[in-house]
């Protein structure tokens, strides 16, 4: 696989803009400033081959009418109930001319959010991802609304909350990215029935992370992450908070192993658990940005060695030494942040695809990770070890 597996088209903007299908996404809530309004994105489906619901030969969106999570009713896929209005694809085949006042763009926007996140990692994978539940449901259901708050990716279907008065789920990106890359790790890992929560935990920080990687390839998202911190990624912003109002879960943490606190319950436990994890992942996300930074002289190495540890005044010399580097090269710092995406979305796709679903541990997933960087090149193995190691994870030996 090449080192940028989207070439020059590195945001969404430009991918498939030629050959895709339109439709309308906010990249982030729609409370936040600057996403009031929603953006166009292509999936790659040529225009007239998606039908009405949206459907394809895949998944299918279903608007059920005041329908309650399959979970609490104990009932499973096809939904046989009262349905809504399908979303209907215009003359071309596009469905962006859906207004979001129009009653069916609910529909059209989870769609489109699933297949650009599947795009993405597809991309990554260098192959198509199976539903893991393919033997028993040839297509994934799409529900965009339910009587709850939260959001559910399980066996066959994903469906979404009404959150809060913030917005439904169905349209805020980081829900339905998060939710969909549980989809992506249960086909490309698996989905064992004795589930260890050291498994369910890399699930859900690495779901976190589709969710992260996933929003950066939209231009209006890095332009604003970039201003916002003025190209010094150490700090918490639009992106590492993930789900915003939904969840309260967030990327840049300082979480080592021994600060997890113990819960005998592996369903919450699993959320506490999983920020080591996603936490050393985040911190590695920006040691390969600065790391870019550095080779093409934005700033010097001893500005990026001490950038990970730095706290009180020099915090602030350093956010002044990397706003006068962006306020000039504004462009290269976006490349680099692209750039460093991409390895990481490729490493993360390499590992999964190497790591069993059974004798699962932390330590074996880092091990695999070394594995999988000397596959994509072998540069990058001391900067995983100490993003990790600095979470109290060690490898595994071979």
């Amino acid at each position: 696989m090449p080192s940028k597996p989207f070439g020059r088209d590195l945001f969404l903007d430009a991918r498939y803009k030629q050959t895709g299908t339109r439709f309308l996404v906010y990249p982030q809530p729609k409370f936040l400033r600057g996403f009031a309004r929603p953006v166009t994105i292509h999936v790659d489906s040529t225009p007239g081959t998606i039908g009405p619901g949206p459907a394809d030969e895949r998944m299918y969106v279903v608007d059920a009418r005041s329908k309650r999570p399959y979970s609490d009713t104990g009932q499973v896929p096809p939904y046989s109930g009262r349905v809504l209005d399908r979303a209907v694809p215009n003359q071309r085949g596009h469905f962006d001319e859906i207004a979001p006042e129009h009653p069916t763009f609910r529909s059209a926007t989870v769609y489109g959010t699933v297949r650009c996140v599947l795009d993405i990692w597809e991309a990554y994978l260098g192959r198509r991802v199976a539903w893991h539940f393919r033997d028993t449901y040839r297509r994934l259901e799409i529900i965009p609304r339910t009587r709850h708050w939260n959001a559910f990716s399980m066996f066959g279907y994903i469906e979404f909350g009404e959150g809060d008065p913030s917005g439904l789920l169905c349209e805020n990106f980081d829900s339905v990215a998060h939710e969909v890359g549980h989809l992506i790790l249960k086909g490309v890992i698996g989905n064992p029935k004795e589930r260890l929560v050291e498994l369910r935990a890399h699930e859900e920080a690495c779901a976190d992370l589709v969710a992260i990687l996933s929003s950066l390839h939209f231009n209006e998202v890095v332009d604003r992450l970039l201003e916002r911190t003025q190209g010094r990624l150490y700090a918490s912003s639009v992106v590492t908070r993930i789900g915003e109002s939904v969840v309260d879960r967030n990327a840049y943490n300082n979480f080592t192993i021994s600060d997890v606190p113990w819960d005998p319950n592996p369903d919450s436990y699993k959320y506490a658990l999983c920020l080591p994890f996603e936490g050393a992942v985040f911190d590695l996300l920006v040691e390969l940005y600065e790391r870019r930074l550095v080779a093409r002289e934005m700033i010097a190495p001893n500005i990026a060695e001490h950038s990970t540890h730095t706290r009180g005044r020099a915090v602030r010399r350093l956010h002044r030494v990397f706003a006068r580097a962006f306020a000039r090269h504004g462009d290269t710092f976006k490349l680099a942040l692209a750039e460093a995406r991409d390895y990481l979305g490729m490493l993360l796709a390499r590992t999964w695809q190497m790591t069993p679903q059974t004798d699962f541990s932390y330590a074996k997933v880092v091990a695999t990770m070394l594995a999988a960087d000397q596959q994509l090149g072998g540069r990058n193995g001391p900067l995983i070890r100490a993003s990790f190691a600095r979470r109290q994870i060690v490898p595994a030996k071979p």
